[in-house]
């Protein structure tokens, strides 16, 4: 009779369906609990609400991992496409945090890289020389760059006026 119960219950599919589980629930209040203690600590309220918080996230991390471990390990649950998904996740994880620090990193450079007529004039420039070279030309090419210099030069020297 357990026979038939067995193969009755046993799943139809090779992945695995989770049992209900309160840590995503208490994982949730643990990091609204750390954003207000955080908030509150910065406003000079009531300090002890961010460690709780924290405090909380770390044990709500612990024990869903030993779920987890405990699914793997000793149910055997994990079969081997489920093992597949978990390590096409984590390498699909891994990918993106390096796309988002890469994309963060290189607008940090460029930002830093280039001055803008904003940070250094309160309004717009009077003369063409007080366009630097640098921030006419940046995006532009060698040819055009050096036009365009020569160009203003000649028009703060006056040369283009006695042209006319």
């Amino acid at each position: 009779m357990s026979n038939a119960h067995d193969v009755a219950h046993a799943p139809k599919h090779p992945y695995h369906l989770v049992d209900p589980s309160p840590w995503p629930i208490v994982g949730t209040i643990a990091a609204g609990a750390t954003m207000v203690g955080a908030v509150m600590f910065m406003h000079g309220g009531w300090p002890w609400l961010l460690p709780i918080g924290f405090a909380l996230i770390l044990l709500t991390m612990f024990f869903w991992f030993r779920d987890v471990v405990r699914e793997a390990t000793f149910q055997h649950l994990h079969t081997p496409i489920v093992q597949l998904g978990l390590r096409y996740g984590m390498a699909l994880f891994i990918a993106s945090e390096v796309m988002f620090f890469s994309a963060f990193f290189w607008a940090r450079s460029r930002f830093a890289a280039s001055r803008t007529l904003a940070s250094t004039h309160s309004g717009r420039p009077s003369a063409p020389s007080e366009f630097g070279l640098r921030n006419r030309c940046k995006n532009a090419p060698s040819i055009l760059c050096w036009r365009i210099h020569w160009k203003c030069k000649r028009a703060v020297s006056g040369e283009l006026e006695e042209n006319k």
